[in-house]
């Protein structure tokens, strides 16, 4: 489905603006990424607290061998990184409400069902072709439909 944007002329530079809908599908896609990045984000706290279970004193007989601030530092830096890996995970997880709620504000059912497949489950074009008894080309009509009225809601938005 190859629908080219339209080309600007300033005077100085000549650019494609691409159609909102684009932006509208960078949206719908970020879906997944989002989800990777949480799990991401929870495989890291795990790492965290596991690494911090196992930092113990190593005793030294150097001088200055000061273990307890070394160990503080050590756990500051852990619960540091929590925090960050945190407000991250929150973000994203905003991120994913806003997209659920764009797919569920579609009234018609196979338009949020195409959109489900294609952008919360990452099915190929094909495969939404075997889920759904539509032929290719009026599912992309569906689709373009669903973007556009995805697209009308932002729009009220701002």
């Amino acid at each position: 489905m190859g629908v080219s944007g339209r080309v600007n002329f300033d005077g100085t530079n000549l650019r494609v603006v691409m159609p909102m809908y684009e932006e509208v599908k960078r949206m719908l896609q970020s879906y997944q990424y989002c989800l990777w990045r949480i799990n991401q984000n929870k495989e890291m706290i795990e790492k965290l607290r596991a690494l911090a279970e196992k930092t113990s004193p190593s005793y030294s007989l150097a001088p200055g061998g000061d273990t307890k601030d070394s160990m503080a530092n050590a756990a500051a830096k852990i619960a540091d990184l929590e925090r960050e890996i945190d407000a991250d995970t929150a973000r994203l997880k905003d991120e994913l409400a806003q997209v659920e709620f764009l797919i569920s504000s579609l009234d018609n059912f196979q338009e949020r069902q195409i959109i489900e497949y294609r952008y919360k489950h990452g099915y190929s074009w094909r495969a939404i072709q075997r889920e759904i008894p539509y032929g290719r080309t009026q599912i992309f009509r569906l689709h373009m439909s669903a973007l556009e009225k995805i697209l009308s809601l932002i729009k009220r938005w701002d």
